[in-house]
């Protein structure tokens, strides 16, 4: 495990949260990084696919884990595509933040700011120096540990 020490702020439905907000009070957080650049419409097809296959986790809530999912778009686009998808997860923007870079979903942090072009399917632009996957973080008392990914 290591402890993050970076205070990383999301935007979320509510105004700015941050990381350990992201618990809400549990010991256990699973985010998944939704690949949605802030050019594009919609999220990359493939990972919305996963979201919409996972089904209902409220047993994670007993197991004292909340499952969440990131993406770099603002979040306007995310709320719209979460309305249209009729999705109830948890779904933060980590647009103004070092949160993808940091872990490794957008290595390069200069990509952040180069302006790309996407297609008017708003999806299946470049996806070079992009990834998604799933991070599990470990709260204890008040500190916050990175403990796996896939």
């Amino acid at each position: 495990m290591v402890k993050v020490e970076k205070n990383y702020l999301f935007d979320g439905p509510k105004g700015k949260v941050s990381l350990k907000d992201l618990f809400e009070g549990r010991r256990q957080l699973i985010v998944y990084h939704l690949m949605f650049d802030p050019a594009w419409e919609k999220g990359y097809s493939g990972c919305t696919t996963f979201l919409d296959a996972l089904g209902d986790l409220s047993l994670l809530k007993q197991r004292d884990t909340t499952f969440v999912a990131a993406s770099r778009a603002p979040l306007a686009k995310l709320e719209a595509n979460k309305q249209q998808k009729e999705w109830s997860i948890a779904w933060f923007s980590s647009h103004d933040s070092d949160f993808n870079c940091d872990f490794h979903v957008t290595p390069d942090p200069k990509y952040r700011k180069k302006k790309e072009t996407a297609s008017a399917a708003g999806h299946s632009g470049n996806t070079e120096n992009r990834q998604h996957g799933v991070r599990l973080f470990l709260r204890i008392e008040e500190d916050i540990f990175y403990k796996y990914a896939t």
